[in-house]
């Protein structure tokens, strides 16, 4: 697991779409989690080869259909969409919500096939789920320990910015004025970037070439990953609509709504069988709906969709 010292309290903002009315501004990781629940939404919808939505979906259909919601333009084929955004190297652990999962095609081992979208890896460390639009059954979540697909998978693509792991970060703290550190005592990764110090309380602090204690403009952390390499990654938000459902056209021919999702918060004392007969449904309906399994640990706080 990646290490991170907060080095910067300044914010940095970055919108992945144009200014829109009734938006909201969500971090890397709220945005991850809705679009996931947004995904959530369309399971059941069927397969069909070249679709596009909203009826209809292929694997590249829906992910770029899915993107598209909160202003990223992904590649309508296969191919294309598993060349895009950047490669996520290392152990299953490295991957975070959101992150395109690319097969092989059935048929030809050597050339890609397949997209989905990583939700979550397991407490095991040997299984995590995806959703994606399959043939048989259209949109739904399935476990990478299925055998048709642990046998084609060929790695992940991260569209979105990498998360930062808060739980690791020590926060900056301001030195006295006129305080001036010995550089010879600071880290810097590569020519030209700031100077960090690690004091013996455990705070970092960031310092100028002629020692004095230098405030970077945006907010950034230093992330030390298992490999030993150090990088820099600003912390971005996120500016999309605050509603993101389908427009009246997109409703089946009908024109009757589909039931609207509804969620639980875990709170102490839940657990996956509690909830299940809260809300009238079952463990496994509940595992599917959220890409868990029964030994999934259920975090307080969390949201997972019940209907």
């Amino acid at each position: 697991m990646a290490i991170a010292v907060m080095i910067s309290v300044a914010a940095n903002a970055h919108n992945v779409m144009s200014e829109v009315e009734d938006s909201i501004t969500v971090s890397t990781e709220k945005l991850a989690d809705i679009l996931v629940e947004e995904g959530m939404k369309m399971i059941g919808t069927p397969y069909r080869y070249g679709g596009s939505g909203p009826r209809a979906f292929d694997c590249t259909g829906f992910t770029k259909y899915l993107y598209k919601k909160f202003g990223y333009d992904l590649e309508r084929s296969s191919v294309g969409q598993s060349k895009q955004g950047r490669e996520v190297s290392g152990s299953w652990s490295n991957f975070q919500k959101g992150d395109l999962v690319v097969f092989a095609a059935r048929r030809n081992a050597s050339r890609v096939g397949h997209i989905g979208i990583f939700i979550e890896l397991d407490s095991s460390g040997r299984d995590f789920t995806f959703i994606h639009a399959a043939v048989k059954g259209g949109i739904q979540i399935s476990h990478i320990t299925e055998k048709y697909y642990s046998s084609r998978f060929l790695g992940a693509r991260r569209i979105l910015p990498d998360f930062v792991s808060h739980k690791d970060e020590k926060v900056m703290e301001a030195l006295p004025e006129n305080t001036v550190i010995d550089v010879r005592d600071t880290l810097r990764l590569q020519e030209g970037d700031m100077r960090v110090l690690l004091m013996a309380d455990g705070r970092w602090m960031v310092i100028g070439d002629d020692g004095s204690l230098n405030v970077p403009k945006d907010t950034a952390s230093i992330v030390l990953s298992p490999s030993g390499t150090w990088s820099a990654i600003k912390h971005v938000s996120h500016r999309i609509p605050s509603r993101t459902d389908p427009p009246r056209q997109a409703l089946v021919e009908n024109d009757t709504p589909a039931p609207e999702a509804k969620y639980h918060t875990i709170k102490s004392g839940d657990t996956l069988s509690s909830i299940a007969l809260r809300y009238k449904t079952s463990v496994s309906a509940l595992c599917r709906l959220n890409g868990m399994s029964v030994k999934t640990t259920l975090r307080i706080g969390k949201r997972i969709r019940v209907k």
